[in-house]
C-alpha cells in the first residue's frame, strides 16, 4: 500500500515538474521585451515611452494652436460688431442711396476687397478704383434701380397692349384680305371673282365680235341701197314725202 502511493507521489511529481518545464519553456520563448538596451530593437516600454513623449509633443502643439486661434477669436469677436454696424450703414446706402446724414451720394455701391488677413477691412481699398461700374458709370441705389425697374415695366405693359392691339387690327385685315371661311368674302376672293368675271366678259366679246362684224356689213349694204334708191327717185321725178327710217345695226 505504500509503496503504491509512493510510486502516485513521484509520478504526480514527475507531471507536475513537465508542467513546469512546459510553461517555463513557453514564457522563454515567448519572452516579452519591456525593455531594451538595443535602440534598433526598442522594449514595449520603450516603444510606449516614445510615443508618450510624441503625444505631449503634439498636446503642447495643439495647446498652442488652440490658445493663438482663442487669442485670434476673441479679437475678431470685440471687432464683429463695429463689422456688423459698418456694413449694415453699407448695405442701407446701398438700398437707399443716402449716406448716415441722409444726403444723396454718387456711388452707393461700393466694392470692398479682403486684406492680406482673409478679413474684409472696415475701410475701403483704393477710394473710386474700386466702386463699381456698369458702362461706365456708377451702379445706382437699389430704390432708384427699382422705381427704374417699375416704370420699365409700365413700358413694357403700355407696348404689350399696343402690340395686342396691332395683333388684333392685323387679325382684322388678315380676314378682310383673306375672308373667313363663312359669310365674309376676302378682298383677294373679290379679285379672283371680277378676274373670272372680266375673263368671261372678254370671252363673250370675242365670241359676238363675228356677229357684230356682221350686222355692220348688213346695215353698209342696206344703207348704200338706200343711196341708190333715192337716186333713182331723183331720177324718175318721184316726190319723197316720207322719211326713211334708219337702219338698225
Amino acid at each position: 500500500m505504500f509503496t503504491f502511493i509512493g510510486r502516485f507521489f513521484v509520478l504526480l511529481v514527475f507531471a507536475m515538474s513537465l508542467f513546469v518545464f512546459a510553461g517555463a519553456l513557453a514564457v522563454y520563448v515567448n519572452h516579452v521585451p519591456w525593455k531594451s538596451t538595443n535602440r534598433e530593437r526598442p522594449g514595449v516600454i520603450d516603444r510606449l515611452e516614445s510615443r508618450i513623449k510624441e503625444a505631449g509633443a503634439a498636446r503642447m502643439a495643439a495647446e498652442e494652436r488652440y490658445l493663438k486661434a482663442f487669442s485670434e477669436l476673441a479679437q475678431v469677436e470685440q471687432q464683429r460688431g463695429q463689422r456688423l454696424a459698418f456694413y449694415q450703414k453699407k448695405l442701407e446706402r446701398m438700398r437707399t442711396g443716402l449716406d448716415e446724414q441722409g444726403q444723396p451720394v454718387a456711388t452707393p455701391v461700393e466694392e470692398v476687397k479682403p486684406g492680406a488677413d482673409g478679413l474684409i477691412p472696415l475701410q475701403l481699398q483704393g477710394g473710386d478704383a474700386d466702386v463699381i461700374r456698369s458702362r461706365g458709370e456708377p451702379l445706382q441705389a437699389l430704390a432708384i434701380l427699382e422705381q427704374q425697374l417699375a416704370l420699365r415695366n409700365e413700358e413694357l405693359l403700355a407696348e404689350k397692349a399696343k402690340v395686342e392691339q396691332l395683333q388684333k387690327q392685323l387679325a382684322d385685315l388678315t380676314t378682310q384680305m383673306q375672308g373667313n371661311g363663312g359669310d365674309v368674302v376676302g378682298f383677294i376672293r373679290q379679285k379672283e371673282i371680277q378676274v373670272e368675271a372680266r375673263q368671261k366678259a372678254l370671252a363673250q366679246q370675242e365670241h359676238l365680235k363675228p356677229e357684230l362684224a356682221n350686222r355692220f356689213a348688213q346695215a353698209t349694204i342696206i344703207l348704200k341701197r338706200e343711196a341708190e334708191l333715192r337716186r333713182r327717185l331723183n331720177e324718175l321725178g318721184a316726190p319723197t314725202t316720207a322719211k326713211s327710217a334708219p337702219a338698225r345695226p
